[in-house]
């Protein structure tokens, strides 16, 4: 039982780390869009993702085993998430502020619950909707409190919401997969 209860903790922590990590992604994207454009900034992302991951397989960390049964499936989840969702938001954060990156992005939950409502039937309970809206409630304060800034372009948020709307799809994509 203590197995159990030490693999949780690593998962709490393993999502805690994750969230910590993707929420800080929109502020040193914004960041590094000043010096480069966001095609470039893509590659170098992917590149450097390439060479980990290549580096844990050479080193024994992970093992790869592609199978022709899931190919469809991966290319499709493939496609929609690390290339349809970075592109719109590496354009989406580099037209509008990181503010407005974090509060349309939040909202990805949003879209999961209502898209796995539609496409996997899911039910929606309450506790769920409610957490849900307090997260984004205490983003939309906290950036209220920051004061809210135009980015200056009506296309930086579309292209973000574009993005919020692709992660949501991949969720519901992987959980068919």
């Amino acid at each position: 039982m203590a197995e159990n209860s030490g693999s949780k903790n690593v998962a709490y922590f393993a999502g805690i780390g994750s969230s910590v990590i993707f929420g800080l992604s929109f502020l040193f994207t914004k960041s590094a869009l000043e010096y480069t454009n966001p095609v470039y900034f893509l590659s170098y992302r992917f590149f450097i993702a390439f060479i980990t991951i290549n580096l844990l397989r050479v080193f024994g960390a992970i093992r790869i085993r592609p199978y022709r049964q899931v190919f469809k499936e991966l290319f499709f989840l493939g496609l929609v998430q690390p290339v349809l969702y970075f592109i719109l938001e590496n354009a989406g954060v580099s037209l509008s502020t990181s503010s407005e990156a974090g509060i349309l992005l939040s909202t990805i939950p949003i879209f999961v619950m209502i898209l796995a409502r539609i496409f996997l039937k899911e039910k929606i309970a309450l506790p769920r909707v409610l957490s849900i809206l307090t997260a984004l409630a205490g983003i939309l304060l906290i950036t209220a409190g920051k004061g809210l800034s135009s980015g200056g372009t009506v296309l930086g948020p579309v292209l973000l919401l574009g993005s919020t709307l692709t992660a949501a799809m991949y969720n519901i994509l992987s959980r068919k997969a």
